[in-house]
């Protein structure tokens, strides 16, 4: 890989960057069957799916389209896949909703699930930078060559 940062690099940074603070904000604040509980005006409590909006507005502002739909698709694709096992894109719905709002789920549950997500967006992100040769710690274990992963990993900049 060298010194050299490809597009695709940035995304996954971005996207493990993004999933970070939306766990802190969860870990702040959780709500259910909505985005967001506001107090005075203020946002406090978030659903995964408010905390990443949030997020992804701290980074890139208001602005809904281009890298900021690629990282917010990453991310979501992988907070899913810890959720459910599967990758959903964000395309079409917020799939992780169903995950958030249900009626059994618990505060730390969400937590463990986008912390998770954002642990493994990292893995792949981060090198080892004195030159070792880098392990991802709980990606090991799922074909990142398939065509499902291909299409999370390398998001198409629109």
């Amino acid at each position: 890989m060298g010194n050299e940062m490809k597009i695709d690099d940035a995304l996954i940074g971005l996207a493990a960057s993004v999933a970070g603070r939306a766990c802190e904000l969860l870990a702040d604040g959780w709500v259910k069957g909505q985005m967001s509980k506001s107090v005075d005006g203020s946002p406090v409590q978030f659903c995964i799916h408010g905390a990443l909006d949030l997020a992804l507005d701290e980074v890139f502002g208001t602005d809904r389209k281009g890298v900021r739909t690629n990282v917010n698709d990453i991310a979501v694709a992988f907070i899913c896949d810890e959720a459910f096992g599967k990758m959903q894109s964000h395309s079409g719905g917020i799939p992780a909703a169903s995950f958030n709002d249900a009626k059994e789920r618990k505060h730390q549950e969400v937590l463990n699930v986008v912390g998770n997500a954002a642990d493994r967006l990292w893995d792949i992100a981060v090198e080892n930078e004195n030159g070792s040769t880098w392990e991802p710690s709980k990606w090991a274990d799922v074909d990142v060559s398939s065509e499902q992963a291909q299409n999370y990993l390398h998001a198409t900049l629109n």
